[in-house]
């Protein structure tokens, strides 16, 4: 392992508090939107994620079954192990950026900074410190670079780091080309070395260094296997208990391996690219650059300088695999989304995909940086006005954070899924169908883990395409149909004598024949009026409405606080509106 400048263990505690003083800030107090409710339930209660798996979320599961053992809330439990996780990549991002840096005088500083200014922006924070998978990848991003940048670690350790990396979350692939130029045999350091006649030693020594990578990277990509472990969970994506069931669920085929939903749109390549640059320069820029044109301007300088200062630099293969790797993950593979930037959930989703193009880029950042400082030895004022310049840029990336909302100013979606749960009378069975992430996962979360609605049962209307998702629900309730349409298995339903009783909701309408349903609200629900049923005269709608509503908790979910989450917002707006329909036909029952 090479050694660092002296100091940098004190540079490196004193990001790692700074970091920790954020986290156990931004950490949600409940659950939150996205994935984080589906893999809170899994970490809690055990099962498999959705596509390609994330067995590690599983391993960090442990740590969160203890924790919540001890008494720590359970979402704060499933979002500690990966906070940390969080907390430790970027510390080893930034021992990566020294290292490059070194021997220049103020090498730490500036790989500290180069760290911070990316670890304390707003989709660092908001997603990372969470029950996500954002931490544990940043982490495996981390000990990848440390590994091949700092300790120079053989082939068949780089391997089996990537192939580790890549079981956590596909996008680790990106780190290729890093371990491909630190993996390349010999010893010239050189970005543009004299081309030299090729030798069969020379061709023997490449073939080697790929095929001992290989062999590791299978070896870490066999930890895959461990999804076939366990029959039973809160929540299990698929079948894995099958060879072909496993290889159906890593390779992400319910999906497609590139695309991250199962609606599939078209949007533009520019606005995908321009999307993603205007993220990362506004990030390294410390908040400063908000435009489109000038944070992309920012990004694209930038990447021109990392190619000029790798020219006479001491470990030119280092800079250009991390500037290789962070133009894949930051130019490349925005191109290939298939989810719409222009729309606000749809940037919410994307913008988590940036965190590895930013710790890609925080040792690249940090050699520009080097270039630009002098080496000569500054004095006061000179050091005094740079620390405090450089304090105040950080101080305005957290204050911009704190100003776009954070995990832990979002009660909004546990407040949903608990009171969607309370919204029947109590005893009544019900059904509720319902569609998107936000209210499917934070609804099965909030039955699973935290305990409620034992009489309801939340439906999924898009997964009831999948034939495991349909043997799932029946694990829990036998006597429900076997059907893949939401409005016809309501019409199945009705005919069977085991659901005589149990009333039918909507959370949302969700297709053309849900909006055709016969419905009336209640509570922050549309109750689907059967055919044949009486038509519910203005009044009891009015009581029915009202009671729903006074069931809730007194502080209800209207308490929006700085989340700049468009899933709060959109849950927020059903409260809105359904009162409004509380209003409305109150009014008519008195006429």
């Amino acid at each position: 392992m090479t050694r660092v400048n002296d100091g940098t263990w004190r540079w490196t505690v004193g990001l790692g508090l700074v970091l920790g003083l954020v986290a156990a800030w931004s950490m949600p107090r409940e659950i939150q939107a996205g994935d984080a409710a589906e893999f809170a339930t899994i970490m809690l209660g055990g099962g498999v994620p959705h596509p390609s798996g994330y067995p590690w979320m599983r391993v960090l599961g442990l740590g969160s079954r203890a924790l919540a053992i001890g008494g720590v809330p359970p979402s704060l439990a499933a979002a500690l192990p990966c906070s940390v996780s969080a907390i430790a990549g970027w510390l080893l991002v930034q021992r990566t950026g020294i290292e490059l840096v070194r021997p220049h005088p103020r090498a730490n500083a500036l790989g500290s900074l180069a760290a911070a200014l990316p670890a304390l922006c707003h989709p660092v924070v908001l997603h990372s410190y969470d029950s996500e998978v954002w931490g544990p990848l940043t982490l495996f991003a981390g000990l990848f670079m440390h590994a091949a940048v700092v300790a120079r670690r053989p082939p068949f350790v780089l391997g089996l780091l990537l192939g580790l990396a890549v079981t956590h979350h596909l996008t680790a692939v990106l780190l290729v080309p890093l371990a491909i130029a630190s993996a390349w045999p010999g010893v010239r350091e050189s970005p543009f070395p004299k081309p030299r006649r090729p030798t069969l030693r020379g061709a023997w020594l490449v073939a080697k260094a790929g095929l001992v990578g290989i062999l590791g990277s299978a070896i870490g990509l066999s930890f895959f296997a461990t999804l076939c472990l366990g029959t039973g969970g809160r929540w299990r994506w698929g079948d894995t208990s099958t060879w072909g069931g496993l290889v159906h669920h890593v390779t992400r085929a319910d999906y497609g391996v590139l695309a991250l939903s199962l609606h599939d749109t078209r949007p533009a390549a520019s606005a995908l690219l321009l999307r993603a640059l205007t993220s990362v320069g506004t990030a390294v820029t410390g908040g400063l650059a908000t435009s489109t044109t000038v944070a992309t301007t920012v990004v694209a300088i930038l990447l021109a300088m990392v190619l000029w200062a790798a020219i006479g630099h001491r470990r030119p293969r280092a800079v250009l695999g991390l500037w290789t790797s962070g133009v894949a993950s930051t130019v490349l593979f925005p191109l290939a989304h298939n989810i719409d930037p222009m729309n606000p959930f749809g940037a919410w989703i994307l913008e988590r995909f940036d965190i590895l193009s930013l710790a890609l880029l925080s040792p690249p950042l940090a050699v520009v940086l080097s270039r630009l400082t002098p080496t000569t030895k500054w004095r006061y004022p000179w050091n005094v006005a740079t620390a405090v310049a450089m304090a105040m840029l950080l101080a305005h990336q957290v204050l911009r954070t704190w100003a776009r909302g954070v995990a832990s100013d979002n009660p909004t979606v546990e407040r949903y899924a608990i009171d969607l749960l309370r919204t029947p009378p109590p005893g009544q069975r019900a059904i509720v169908f319902g569609t998107d992430d936000h209210r499917t996962f934070p609804a099965i979360y909030a039955e699973e883990i935290l305990g409620l609605g034992h009489d309801v049962l939340y439906v999924d209307a898009s997964l009831l395409a999948h034939a495991w998702y349909r043997a799932w629900l029946r694990a829990r309730v036998p006597a429900l149909p076997d059907v893949d349409k939401p409005v016809r298995m309501m019409s199945e339903i009705r005919r069977l004598p085991a659901f005589d009783g149990t009333a039918l909701y909507l959370a949302n309408v969700f297709s053309r024949p849900s909006a055709q349903l016969a419905t009336v609200p209640e509570g922050i629900l549309l109750r689907v009026i059967s055919p044949g049923e009486p038509t519910p005269s203005a009044t009891e709608v009015a009581s029915r409405h009202r009671a729903a509503f006074e069931r809730y908790p007194a502080r209800r979910a209207t308490d929006r606080r700085r989340t700049a989450d468009p899933f709060a917002s959109d849950l927020l707006g059903i409260y809105a509106d359904h009162e409004r329909a509380l209003l409305e036909w109150s009014e008519a029952s008195t006429r």
